[in-house]
């Protein structure tokens, strides 16, 4: 069994793998007060990752190791997640009053009921969520699995860090975790409303759904920051890597607001609702009541005054860190700027306090 939902340990790293970076928090919690402790974040190197899955282990390694170095994190400990799209979740029924041994060796000889490859060949874990509301003599039990494969290159590139994978997570549950941070900013602090957050990166966009602060719904879409980045290369001959430093440095001609970024904040516009669209036509929903935008291309100026405008629903930037105190040595302001790329690594990081 793969250690996805327990913890044992202290003090732990939240390490988000993703597209186009690596982000490295750590939290700490005295009383009800959480604090960050450290962050940092690096650039991966070029075509070290293809979509979300891990090309060049040494790269990425490097990478985490720049990013410790120069945060100077107090732990050794990481947990890190695995896309949904990479995982297989099912909720099962099983008698009450199996103990967790007797629920692993069921969960384990009756897998082939729930996981569509061979036990060798995937990493599955479960968590008791309770007693079923289906027969209240059954409890249920949700089981998680992953095609090993998915797993063990981001196992290899902590430890080839010098770091310790201790927990392996799942991005919607991640996300959640660090849900509960934004509530003090949601209407009725989330609770019974539908809350959308949409997440939009450098290469995908991923939804996620809360109803009151469960998550109900993820889907990913192959859309991000990259569609911005190929439209500033096309339209002004540049080679990528001269367009990523003139998009950061924000030395790109004149027209690019009007001629380039207009047309790409006409795109999110347009992959939100359709997003949106789909989990309506795939839910018993039919409406959300606030959008929480989360992500690098969310930090676009005005994008959720935009979004609301266009959608017409409330809508504001992710920042789980404005009721968190802050350690000296954490950039303040780097920190804030990043908040909206930070909700998996900040729902990593939390796993410490459970």
């Amino acid at each position: 069994m793969l250690n996805w939902f327990k913890s044992k340990h202290r003090s732990i790293l939240g390490v988000d793998i993703s597209s186009s970076s690596v982000k490295i928090l750590e939290l700490s919690l005295s009383g009800n007060q959480y604090r960050v402790e450290a962050y940092g974040r690096a650039d991966m190197p070029e075509n070290a990752m293809e979509g979300n899955a891990i090309k060049d282990v040494a790269g990425v390694a490097k990478s985490i190791k720049k990013v410790i170095e120069a945060a100077q994190f107090s732990s050794k400990s990481a947990a890190l997640s695995v896309p949904d799209s990479s995982t297989i979740s099912k909720v099962i029924q099983v008698n009450e009053g199996l103990n967790e041994q007797e629920i692993e060796e069921l969960v384990v000889s009756e897998s082939d009921k729930y996981i569509p490859y061979p036990i060798d060949e995937v990493n599955i874990d479960f968590n008791v969520i309770g007693p079923s509301t289906k027969n209240l003599a059954m409890q249920d039990v949700l089981i998680v699995a992953s095609r090993a494969e998915n797993v063990n290159n981001r196992v290899e590139v902590i430890n080839l860090a010098g770091l310790e994978a201790k927990i392996i997570d799942v991005e919607s549950y991640a996300v959640e975790r660090a849900a509960q941070m934004l509530a003090k900013e949601l209407p009725a602090a989330g609770d019974k409303k539908n809350i959308a957050i949409i997440d939009i990166g450098a290469a995908y966009t991923h939804l996620f759904v809360l109803h009151g602060m469960k998550n109900i719904f993820s889907r990913e879409e192959e859309f991000g920051a990259k569609q911005l980045i190929d439209a500033i290369v096309q339209k002004y001959g540049m080679e990528r890597s001269v367009a990523l430093q003139a998009l950061a440095q924000q030395t790109l001609p004149d027209d690019y607001e009007s001629e380039v970024l207009q047309n790409f904040k006409e795109l999110i516009l347009l992959q939100v609702k359709r997003a949106l669209q789909f989990f309506f036509s795939t839910s018993n929903h039919t409406f959300v009541d606030h959008i929480v935008l989360a992500g690098g291309v969310a930090k676009l100026p005005g994008l959720a005054q935009l979004v609301q405008e266009h959608i017409n629903i409330p809508a504001n930037l992710a920042n789980p860190f404005l009721h968190m105190d802050l350690a000296k040595k954490v950039d303040r302001e780097l920190l804030h700027h990043d908040s909206p790329m930070l909700l998996v690594a900040c729902g990593l990081a939390l796993r410490r306090v459970e």
